[in-house]
């Protein structure tokens, strides 16, 4: 329901980019816009909340289940963009963004058992703040079909994007915990990247004099990756006692994102728009390999969703 909600909100407020043609435009709106080259440069800021999850299937630990889960990953970002339309057909275009957060996220660790000889102290539920930064880096290139008079075009798309997210957590406090001193742990450190070739479309309409609105879908080829560090208090129910530093990896995950885009015209050469952003990449499973630690691992349901709301100004050359 809250994806939902977002999407209809960026449908009514979507976001800034220039896709097929000069924005200056005559008055009339009458007048076909010829031309061979259009350039674009933007830059702006706004708001992104992320969310991570999986689970592990600890090979040390038969019949325990961990699951790991960040959410409230309320981020401020930059982003940035450029485009370049070659001979009123090729397109390429580059996006980069960059966020961070300071202690706004939330870690949940739980520690399910599936052995009904297990006791209930074996299982659980450990949470902490998080801080971190995430940034994301795209490039995509195709072919824009355009209606007569730039109406509305279509572009198909391929290129690679790679999606960065690092987060932390210095502190943890374990409600089963007797002793709360018991649940302080030393700082975990988590680093996520996803990574791959991309295929998809840009589709643009004109909607009146100085008005573009764009819809953008993107299909990611990921390859998954994943360097986890952390280090676990003894005594606190439900948690292997130890460390555990390794990777995950899986080659065969995959992602989708969506955009959509509003730009308007208010001066000469300048617009304004704002641009709304969401991704939702899955790995269905993992391996995970230890450096130093306790054991090896599976983990399944590998899930980061993200989406983003930034106002941007840019200038056409």
């Amino acid at each position: 329901m809250k994806q939902k909600l977002f999407m209809l909100l960026a449908t009514l407020t979507s976001s800034m980019q220039v896709y097929a043609m000069d924005t200056c435009f005559s008055e009339s709106c009458s007048d076909c816009f010829g031309f061979d080259t259009v350039m674009s440069f933007e830059i702006g800021g706004g708001y992104r909340e992320d969310q991570v999850k999986w689970k592990a299937y600890p090979a040390s630990a038969p019949g325990y289940i961990v699951e790991e889960k960040w959410t409230g990953l309320h981020t401020g970002i930059i982003d940035t963009g450029f485009q370049f339309l070659a001979t009123e057909h090729y397109l390429m275009k580059v996006d980069f963004d960059y966020g961070w957060w300071g202690r706004q996220g939330h870690q949940t660790i739980k520690t399910f058992t599936t052995n009904p000889e297990a006791s209930a102290t074996q299982v659980g539920d450990v949470h902490s703040p998080t801080k971190g930064r995430v940034y994301d880096l795209s490039g995509e290139a195709g072919y824009q079909f355009n209606s007569p008079c730039n109406t509305y075009s279509f572009a198909p798309l391929a290129g690679y994007a790679y999606h960065f997210q690092r987060l932390a957590n210095h502190k943890y406090h374990n409600e089963d915990a007797k002793n709360p001193k018991q649940s302080q742990y030393s700082p975990n450190h988590y680093r996520y990247i996803w990574k791959g070739p991309t295929l998809g479309f840009l589709a643009s309409w004109q909607i009146a004099c100085g008005w573009q609105l764009a819809l953008r879908y993107a299909y990611t080829w990921a390859g998954y990756h994943a360097k986890i560090h952390e280090v676990f208090a003894p005594g606190t129910p439900g948690v292997p006692v130890g460390s555990l530093e390794g990777k995950q990896h899986n080659l065969n995950a995959s992602g989708n994102e969506i955009s959509l885009n509003s730009v308007f015209e208010f001066c000469d050469d300048w617009i304004f728009g704002i641009k709304f952003d969401y991704y939702n990449f899955n790995a269905s499973k993992a391996k995970f390999r230890g450096e130093k630690g306790l054991y090896h691992s599976v983990v399944r349901n590998v899930n980061w969703t993200s989406w983003n709301i930034t106002a941007d100004i840019g200038y056409v050359f």
